[in-house]
């Protein structure tokens, strides 16, 4: 079985007693959109959550609160502020100290206890809910299978374990064993990689549109782990997740556990091996220099950067769909240009997706009429988070420089942007963004839902180039289409709060929506600013 990846994060090992460069390993969870099963006429979704950035440990949530998890944080040894450390691993047991999730659960008076913020320093959310989004009532479960090395200890509440995990307990979940959720089921063996299997049962029928209670809450490498622990967790410490459901109708004289038991068998050594290893996921390799890089991304799946890598003249063609999540930074210094250079070129019919805490840097010189950019695409890009700065410093005006260059070439094309910073900088710094149809009937989308866009002050710099292409009398006409449905545009140029625009050859048929957002600069379409 590949490893696989939701829950990515750098732990950098030492006890509290001691100073090391430490080892670095990596949590892993599982691909959540394609990891549940059902039977009968049902769907669900298992999320993955965390809370945004000041929102505390016995808050009362409302819309907004939580964020899907995104790969690559960074989780560092825990740090007990307590006098009795083994305390500070107990989660609040009080529902005055407990989390209400509000909105995201449909009991709004529920709750859970969460590590204190104030006793515990380093604990990761990591909450998996699983969410009805059929028509029919659903009986759902949730199965956790923690990676368990011989000699890591696993636990639950304050003993003395290297990973420490916080999990739903209370009344709302069960398994066919009849323990408590918190129990584990069996071990299982994949790919001579051992597990330890936790279920957790919903113990009512959720309707349509409804979200359980979340079965894992956070995980903690503690500290007591030291760097002897983490050496038998090699690289990866995996956590698999998949949740299964099954219709109501029909089977309410069986309850929950009896229902999912019959359509899916019970949770045993032997069902578990076979759920667990026909998941499907992609594999996480780790690279911390170029070479690493470039023979990482050949395969595809999901890599990770864990250096500071340098990339000189190295042009990267993707030819697998790619998870880059940079816990690192790379940058490109190619020099002067004589051609064409883009450090990461997407082909039609591949998807890269880009995340994580690190950046990349282009800074380069080109000659005239040549493009330099990070992504080349022609087939689809996602960038949920990361800093991204284009830099060039030479005068000749034909140059295109730019973060992102959707221009097809044979299919349509597509950039989605959810988060993150982009950015443009030096002399000649034209476009963080260039949207612009080559091939006849090949259309580009950029859909824009929320991250911070500088452009260059100093400079004629845009923002978003978008273009329709009528050249050599194509038919059908190749469209450009922009949805700004968020975010945040900075450097001072020009101030619109918001606005529809259509910008193009054929105004009537395309152009730029701005649905909203703070949008101070320039916007140029078939050479019109706005």
């Amino acid at each position: 079985m590949k490893k696989r990846t939701l829950l990515m994060a750098i732990a950098l090992v030492a006890s509290l007693a001691l100073v090391t460069t430490g080892t670095l390993a990596y949590l892993t969870d599982t691909d959540s959109d394609v990891n549940v099963m059902t039977i009968g006429n049902v769907d669900i979704e298992q999320h993955e959550m965390k809370r945004v950035d000041g929102v505390d440990y016995n808050a009362t949530l409302k819309e907004g609160d939580l964020e899907p998890f995104e790969d690559g944080i960074k989780l560092f040894p825990a740090y007990p502020t307590t006098a009795e450390p083994e305390k500070a691993y107990d989660a609040m047991q009080n529902k005055e100290d407990g989390i209400k999730w509000g909105p995201y659960v449909h009991d709004s008076n529920a709750w859970n206890g969460l590590w204190s913020d104030d006793n515990l320093v380093g604990a990761v959310d990591k909450m998996v809910f699983v969410e009805n989004t059929g028509s029919s009532d659903a009986y759902v479960r949730t199965l956790l299978a923690f990676e368990k090395p011989e000699g890591v200890m696993i636990g639950w509440g304050s003993e003395h374990a290297d990973i420490v995990l916080n999990m739903n307990g209370y009344d709302l979940y069960g398994n066919s064993a009849g323990k408590a959720s918190t129990v584990p089921m069996c071990e299982i063996e994949i790919d001579g990689i051992t597990y330890e299997v936790y279920e957790f049962c919903y113990d009512r029928a959720m309707k349509p549109g409804e979200w359980t209670r979340p079965s894992l809450l956070q995980v903690v490498m503690t500290n007591w782990a030291d760097n002897e622990t983490v050496a038998l967790l090699g690289d990866t410490y995996e956590v698999l997740a998949l949740s299964q459901a099954v219709q109501v109708e029909n089977l309410e004289q069986l309850g929950a556990q009896g229902a999912l038991d019959a359509a899916f068998g019970k949770v045993n050594i032997e069902n578990a091996t076979k759920w667990f290893s026909e998941m499907e996921g992609m594999p996480v390799t780790t690279a911390s220099t170029a070479e690493e890089l470039t023979a990482a991304l050949a395969n595809g799946g999901t890599v990770v950067v864990t250096g500071d890598i340098e990339l000189a003249d190295e042009q990267i063609t993707l030819t697998e769909d790619t998870n880059l999540v940079l816990s690192g930074n790379i940058t490109a210094d190619p020099g002067t240009l004589s051609s064409t250079y883009g450090m990461f070129n997407i082909p039609s019919g591949v998807t890269l997706t880009v995340g994580g805490e690190g950046s990349i840097v282009l800074d380069t010189e080109t000659s005239k009429g040549i493009s330099a950019v990070i992504f080349q695409n022609d087939g689809d890009l996602i960038i949920n988070s990361g800093n991204y700065l284009a830099v060039c410093n030479n005068s000749a005006s034909a140059s295109i420089v730019a973060v992102v260059d959707n221009v097809p070439n044979s299919t349509d094309s597509s950039v989605t942007i959810n988060s993150g910073t982009l950015a443009v900088a030096g002399t000649r710094a034209p476009n963080i963004i260039r949207c612009w149809p080559l091939a006849s009937g090949a259309d580009t989308y950029l859909t824009i839902n929320g991250g911070t866009f500088k452009a260059n002050p100093d400079r004629t710099s845009t923002y978003i180039w978008s273009k329709n292409d009528t050249r050599w009398d194509k038919d059908p006409v190749s469209h450009s289409y922009v949805t700004i449905n968020g975010g945040t545009f900075e450097d001072i140029l020009l101030e619109v709060d918001g606005f529809v625009a259509d910008h193009d050859i054929d105004s009537s048929v395309t152009g730029i929506t701005m649905v909203e957002g703070t949008f101070n600069g320039y916007v140029d379409a078939s050479g019109n600013k706005i």
